[in-house]
């Protein structure tokens, strides 16, 4: 009895059944596909289909963008609907409680209790301390417990026959991760089209990097339209984690962490979000330097960051500092015929001298690295290689580096 329409290209029904009992039709309504519409499922009475059980579009569940000719599979008890790229799987089941975490996100000094909890009788709760889900395999919780570091608690129940709970999660921030940084330090570069030729227009700390310029430059001395500005000095992360930076700009921008080039993008653009990955460890400080070019745009530059446990934010000035202290890197000294050639890790686009010493009273300058002024033609670098072309005079020679400006 009954009947109901579908437009094209119409439907392909499945009837499930209990035994001889309580048919159902299935059918999927495609009728949609061509302007990527949603898929719906329907369930009708298998005796009167004047009698819809169930819709999910009036259940607000979508289960993928519609394809033509799709058929409703049921087995197992479960009916499986096709979209666009995806699978939606339909059936009964009891569903656990999402668990809850106590105390929730916070900052903490020394150490916080965590207790965990489930509105579900009978469930098991299992968490993570590393960002990972939460499995059967993970750590079991059996009671509270402390934590000492700065990290993320990923919480799940489970119980045999139900479906699995979502992820619960909270961040926990020690007091001693907070930074004691004051910002960056700002070279502004007034009347230069993507090139920073010394010296700079104007030198401050920028708090944090997150500017619209729109109403006007950055400063009185600086022109409205074709200026640089390079940001350098040290960054400091919360959590032993990997994280993204993320730089957004008008027109060109390039970004170095701890030696690595991860946004590299000197053109000309509008507002865009560019980003690089790297692993960073809690509390130590990394290089970091980013150029930045404007041109006939609106002027707009900002650095923000995420990780597993940090949602993506401008970069806090807690986390940012003015300066950056440059160190050798060991494995790449090489001695050789009466030379020695060292490699010093600094700040890209800053220029650094190298002195040396046989009694750590008189220092001689020796050799000087100059970083181009023009990044377009000559990419700027985090790595500095030197010279002592006189190494093989002295039983003992001391070396030291540091930043000219």
């Amino acid at each position: 009895m009954g009947s109901t329409i579908f437009g094209f290209p119409g439907a392909t029904p499945s009837v499930s059944a209990y035994g001889t009992n309580d048919a159902i039709v299935w059918a999927i309504q495609t009728d949609t596909a061509g302007i990527s519409g949603p898929a719906i499922l329907h369930a009708y009475n298998a005796t009167n289909v004047a009698l819809e059980l169930y819709n999910s579009h009036s259940a607000g569940e979508d289960p993928g963008p519609a394809v033509k000719f799709a058929v409703p599979t049921v087995a197992n008890g479960k009916v499986y609907v096709c979209g666009q790229y995806t699978l939606a799987v339909y059936g009964l089941g009891t569903f656990l409680a999402t668990p809850t975490i106590a105390p929730g996100s916070e900052t903490f000094t020394n150490s916080v209790t965590v207790t965990l909890a489930d509105a579900t009788a009978g469930t098991a709760i299992y968490y993570t301390l590393d960002n990972s889900v939460p499995t059967t395999n993970s750590i079991r919780y059996t009671g509270p417990f402390a934590i000492t570091n700065s990290l993320s608690v990923n919480v799940r129940a489970f119980e045999a026959g139900a479906v699995d709970s979502l992820v619960a999660a909270a961040t926990f921030l020690s007091s001693a991760d907070i930074g004691t940084g004051t910002g960056l330090t700002g070279e502004y570069f007034s009347s230069q089209l993507a090139t920073f030729t010394n010296p700079p227009t104007l030198v401050r700390t920028d708090a944090t990097v997150n500017f619209d310029w729109s109403l006007g430059p950055p400063d009185p001395s600086i022109t409205s339209n074709q200026f640089t500005v390079r940001w350098t000095g040290a960054v400091q992360p919360q959590f032993n984690e990997t994280y993204t930076f993320y730089t957004t700009t008008a027109d060109g921008v390039r970004l170095w962490v701890n030696g690595q080039l991860l946004v590299d993008k000197w053109i000309d653009q509008p507002v865009t979000e560019w980003s690089g990955s790297i692993p960073l460890t809690t509390g130590q400080k990394y290089s970091l330097t980013m150029e930045y070019y404007e041109d006939a745009d609106t002027p707009f530059a900002q650095l923000a960051w995420s990780s597993p446990s940090t949602a993506q934010t401008v970069i806090p000035q807690t986390q940012l500092y003015p300066t950056f202290a440059p160190s050798f890197n060991p494995r790449t000294n090489i001695y050789a015929e009466g030379q020695l050639q060292m490699q010093l890790l600094g700040l890209a686009g800053k220029d650094y001298v190298l002195q040396a010493t046989t009694n750590l009273a008189s220092w001689t300058s020796i050799a000087t690295n100059f970083s181009p002024p023009d990044p377009g033609v000559t990419l700027p670098t985090s790595w500095f290689n030197f010279t002592d072309s006189s190494a093989t005079n002295f039983q003992f020679r001391f070396y030291r580096a540091f930043q000219l400006q």
